[in-house]
């Protein structure tokens, strides 16, 4: 049978979530400066890294291993919501299994393994963008070909 909570423990409690809350709050403030700084560039490109990797264990009720997985932690920037931010996702290859969430979101454990690979990210984005300017250019030179070929029709 369960006791009654001591009051000290309580305090306690409500000392630790406020100093999560806190400091999480002023760590979600720092995501939103890099999507800000991120969409004033205007990329419109979209990109995913793997921030954090690793293998994991499951057991059965005996404590004896059965089977180990990798899971992974993504990093990304798309558009969601009509709107460009960064994003976390978890993957669990093995199992095909992938969840999302906007970064800020995202549980804490993943949104600290997440940031991590936002140098990586930005590498891809800049890739994506050069690439995606290389396709632009080649389909621009075969637009023109088009447009020149469309003439209007004479008298309207």
């Amino acid at each position: 049978m369960a006791g009654s909570v001591p009051a000290e423990l309580l305090k306690q409690l409500s000392v630790a979530s406020e100093a999560l809350n806190n400091v999480s709050d002023i760590f979600n403030q720092q995501i939103d400066v890099i999507e800000e700084a991120l969409a004033s560039y205007n990329l419109g490109v979209t990109a995913w890294v793997t921030a954090h990797s690793e293998i994991e264990e499951d057991y059965d009720p005996y404590g004896n291993p059965v089977a180990s997985f990798t899971r992974e932690i993504k990093v990304g920037y798309q558009r969601s919501r009509g709107k460009w931010c960064l994003m976390a996702g978890l993957s669990v290859p093995d199992f095909g299994h992938w969840e999302e969430w906007v970064l800020r979101d995202a549980p804490r454990k993943f949104r600290l393994q997440a940031i991590d690979g936002i140098p990586k990210l930005l590498e891809r984005l800049i890739g994506e963008a050069n690439k995606l300017a290389g396709e632009i250019s080649k389909k621009t030179g075969e637009a023109r070909v088009l447009a020149t070929s469309i003439m209007p029709r004479k008298g309207r």
